[in-house]
């Protein structure tokens, strides 16, 4: 058992090794037919990854939420569920942490663990009602969590610009405690004051850990995949597949809204208002997707996605479309979605042979 587990995933490695090549090379053909050197071009985004100790801190700063986010679709897709209100309950998160951050005053010790848990909790309500609505009666998460994307970014909007809370003459709202914050001083100071290095990127690989542990070494996740793999099965063995999915679909908000909460205690200590927002929800989705649903994945896919839309911005002053790390994302996602096509077609191909195969190799067989 033990090694098939590792045979199959060292082939779901080599799918991603492949993919992020094809990828590439596909980028390279879109810069070449736009007469830019793609040899050049991903020079350039390699140093701008690597060649400074900033920049690297800058791109695991960028994946954190990334991360985060990435583990909330993952953890719902274990449950069949498609949660592409990541965004919604990550906006919602935001919102909780800015709230508990701003107006509560306390020592750090209990200030920071509050303002997470305002975040937790404002995703996993944002989610709890995709959740009931899915269960209660039966209205598809996908298109339940896309409205309540933008009921939460307008409700961002709307509590970013009261009076209690919005900074005059401006669009955005007051700064949380520092006392709220998770920022690492001496390493920024380090690196440089403007370096927002702080411990999400700690908190994320201790989830994605755990998540793991939750997933493949407990019963809870057990009833989850097995309702993710076969819902009709689960059924009959009894297992409570309403409020499992309700459960999962909960979770998964509450990890989005501590992507929220790290967000704000981490990177950018206020909400602004937006007509669009950071889409670090969506960013989540390809996260999720390219980490093939595992939360192990989900880390190294959200440092590898995190680094890429760090060192994009370097490329706008090369004279190169930022775009271009777009395009090599959705590559890298559409490739892994053909793959899996192509591997269950595959597998139903190889089982119709053997089944053609079987009466002739039976006993008694003509």
């Amino acid at each position: 058992m033990r090694q098939n587990e590792w045979k199959q995933n060292a082939q779901q490695l080599l799918v991603i090794f492949v993919t992020i090549v094809l990828s590439f090379f596909l980028g390279g053909l879109i810069l070449l037919c736009a007469r830019l050197n793609p040899f050049v071009v991903y020079g350039r985004l390699i140093s701008g990854i690597f060649s400074r100790p900033q920049f690297i801190a800058w791109s695991i700063i960028y994946a954190t939420p990334m991360i985060l986010t990435g583990l909330a679709v993952a953890f719902a897709l274990q449950a069949n569920l498609f949660n592409i209100g990541a965004n919604g309950q990550f906006i919602m998160g935001t919102v909780a942490a800015v709230a508990a951050g701003y107006f509560i005053k306390a020592p750090a010790l209990i200030h920071i663990p509050i303002t997470v848990m305002a975040g937790i909790l404002g995703g996993a309500v944002w989610a709890a009602i995709v959740g009931y609505l899915k269960v209660r009666h039966h209205l598809h998460e996908v298109v339940v969590s896309i409205m309540l994307n933008w009921v939460a970014l307008y409700l961002c909007n709307f509590f970013t610009l009261l009076p209690a809370v919005n900074q005059p003459l401006s669009e955005t709202s007051y700064n949380i405690q520092p006392s709220a914050s998770l920022q690492i001083h001496f390493l920024s100071q380090w690196l440089g004051r403007s370096t927002r290095v702080n411990w999400g990127i700690v908190i994320a690989v201790i989830l994605a850990i755990f998540l793991h542990y939750v997933l493949h070494r407990t019963t809870f996740g057990f009833k989850l995949k097995a309702i993710g793999l076969n819902q009709d099965a689960s059924l009959a063995a009894g297992m409570p597949m309403a409020r499992m999915q309700f459960s999962s679909m909960t979770i998964s908000g509450a990890i989005a809204g501590l992507g929220g909460a790290v967000y704000i205690m981490g990177m950018l200590p206020h909400t602004v208002v937006s007509s669009v927002g950071d889409g670090y929800g969506f960013d989540g989705i390809s996260v999720a997707l390219i980490g093939l649903g595992e939360p192990i994945g989900v880390i190294f896919a959200g440092l590898f996605y995190g680094a890429l839309k760090y060192s994009a911005g370097k490329l706008t002053s090369a004279g190169t479309p930022s775009e271009l790390i777009s395009i090599i994302i959705g590559c890298i996602v559409y490739f892994i979605a053909i793959s899996s096509a192509l591997q269950a077609w595959f597998l139903r191909w190889r089982k119709k042979r053997m089944e053609k195969k079987l009466p002739a190799s039976a006993p008694g067989g003509n």
